[in-house]
């Protein structure tokens, strides 16, 4: 009788795996090894990727898409040894892929000319001189995300303050073809740091500012000169008034502003809460005092 074999696709090129707890190095190589052609592959949450199966994906020259968010502890050399070889890659990913530092992300910048979009996210000791490659090498970055990675008082404003701004020096404005960038949570980014990065990203469509300090400055920068900006995150931005949202909205309609929410607005809600807690409280108060007198009154006939 005849048995049907399982059949490999040498012509494979997209691959999708994610939410797999036991991504073991073996399942790699056999991956590697069947379908040599991949150049697509999504990883995300997949704990327990380790170093040796990092190391696999160095078989992978062509490979332009890559997605390890969340994938666990990798090291740099594995890293490093990857990007070394997989010098074609556009998208990255490795939010919150414990164990990188800043060697593997110069290392990045400097193999992955190609890039267009990199994420990565609570890398807290990212230095100036990543900041300098990733822009100054990778010239097609459209969508930087560093999300929770500035949170070291003075260095991330010289990071921010001499890579993302105009190059005065020269007498040269420097544009940037950033169309996306997450500041989210940078709570160490001077305003005056993020108005000049706004100078040099005309081409913004995205921009994360949550938990920014910010005041109105900065959205009246936006409005004279983000004019293809779709989408603004402003959470926990309290020192920006209604006034200035209205401003933004007037210069582009078009503009989906989330999150906004002012001082007197928190003010206004909090005191809601507080309203509402009191009033449970009391409504609870009410209702304990009622049963205590049903029970009193049904107690007193028993003794009498």
């Amino acid at each position: 009788m005849w048995e049907e074999k399982p059949i490999y696709s040498s012509k494979l090129t997209y691959l999708k795996i994610p939410y797999y707890n036991s991504l073991l190095s073996k399942k790699i190589e056999g991956i590697v090894r069947t379908c040599p052609n991949i150049i697509h592959l999504n990883f995300e949450n997949c704990v327990g990727f380790s170093n040796r199966a990092l190391n696999q994906l160095k078989a992978y020259p062509n490979l332009r898409y890559l997605n390890l968010c969340h994938s666990g502890i990798m090291g740099d050399k594995a890293l490093c040894r990857m990007v070394g070889l997989c010098r074609k890659i556009k998208y990255l990913n490795i939010f919150f892929c414990q164990g990188i530092t800043n060697r593997s992300l110069i290392k990045i910048a400097e193999s992955c000319q190609a890039l267009q979009e990199f994420h990565f996210a609570c890398t807290h000791l990212i230095s100036e001189r990543f900041i300098s490659h990733i822009l100054n090498l990778c010239l097609n970055l459209r969508r930087f995300s560093i999300l929770g990675s500035c949170r070291r008082k003075n260095r991330c404003d010289i990071l921010v303050e001499k890579h993302f701004t105009l190059e005065k020096h020269l007498n040269v404005e420097k544009h940037l073809s950033v169309e996306y960038l997450d500041f989210g949570r940078c709570v160490y980014v001077a305003e005056t740091s993020i108005c000049n990065t706004i100078h040099s990203c005309l081409n913004l469509q995205y921009l994360n500012l949550n938990f920014c300090e910010i005041t109105d400055v900065i959205i009246k920068e936006i409005s004279c000169l983000c004019l293809y900006l779709k989408h603004l995150n402003l959470e926990g931005c309290v020192n920006i008034t209604k006034e200035a949202i209205d401003q933004l909205i007037s210069f582009n309609p078009n503009i989906y502003v989330e999150n906004f929410m002012n001082s007197m607005d928190m003010r206004a809600e909090l005191d809601q809460e507080i309203r509402g807690l009191y009033n449970t409280r009391h409504r609870v108060g009410n209702i304990q005092n009622s049963v205590l007198s049903q029970i009193y009154r049904d107690l007193i006939p028993i003794h009498l």
